[in-house]
């Protein structure tokens, strides 16, 4: 299991269920449903869930991008509110960005805090993981810079670099360099290009690959490393038969 980015807002500004509904509203238009977990049927029906969700008012179901809690909960304590504070948490939908997990999207969710910052008065926006022990803290311009800092210089190579090195993968025909290693299974061990996109799979005892550029996922839909692995198998039992 991957760690996903958890963000919530700490403001004294008072919100109706209806403000935080439009405002969700517009948060999605500004950045894409892609960005957010939003689910239409989801209710609230479980006893967590019904001590840390500040009901909807009738007509307006579900989860959305924004919503008022009664407490932030996360692997490790749980934040409550202080007197006459305001907690609305955000429902990203990514993995959680941070030193020694370099893995989703940072510029996003800066942008989002920005955001944030600027529609909602007194807005103090926290930041953290929902598993691993990873606790949200105060997501200041500060900490953001030296974030982007350190992504700007490291980007995802960290994270992409427990899979493997580059020494043994094929060469991207494209950008130049050898691909990454992004792990593999049933004989096969797989290979992405980061400059590109490009995706292979190598059978490991042929050697013989298979490659799957951006513009073939166009027509073969799914993860590109898969298509590679599927072409490449049934290449070889067509072979083999």
């Amino acid at each position: 299991m991957g760690v996903d980015a958890q963000m919530f807002v700490r403001t004294r500004a008072q919100f109706t269920q209806r403000a935080v509904r439009a405002l969700s509203v517009d948060l999605v238009e500004a950045f894409g449903s892609e960005m957010f977990l939003l689910l239409p049927d989801w209710a609230i029906d479980g006893e967590w869930e019904r001590e840390t969700e500040v009901e909807p008012e009738a007509g307006v179901p579900g989860r959305h991008a924004l919503r008022m809690v009664r407490r932030y909960t996360q692997d490790g304590d749980d934040i409550a509110p202080d007197a006459g504070e305001t907690f609305l948490e955000v429902s990203l939908m990514g993995r959680y960005y941070g030193l020694g997990y370099e893995r989703g999207q940072l510029h996003d969710y800066i942008a989002v805090a920005e955001w944030l910052e600027y529609r909602i008065p007194e807005a103090a926006v926290w930041y953290g993981g929902d598993s691993s022990g990873i606790c949200a803290e105060p997501f200041n311009k500060a900490y953001r810079g030296a974030l982007m800092a350190h992504f700007a210089r490291h980007g995802h190579k960290p994270y992409r670099g427990a899979f493997g090195d580059r020494g043994n993968g094929p060469v991207c025909g494209f950008c130049g360099p050898r691909m990454s290693s992004s792990g593999g299974g049933q004989g096969q061990t797989f290979f992405y290009c980061a400059g590109c996109s490009t995706a292979c799979a190598r059978d490991d005892a042929s050697g013989e690959v298979e490659v799957v550029t951006r513009e073939d996922r166009h027509s073969n839909p799914g993860s590109g490393v898969f298509v590679a692995a599927k072409r490449l198998r049934a290449r070889l039992a067509e072979r083999a038969s």
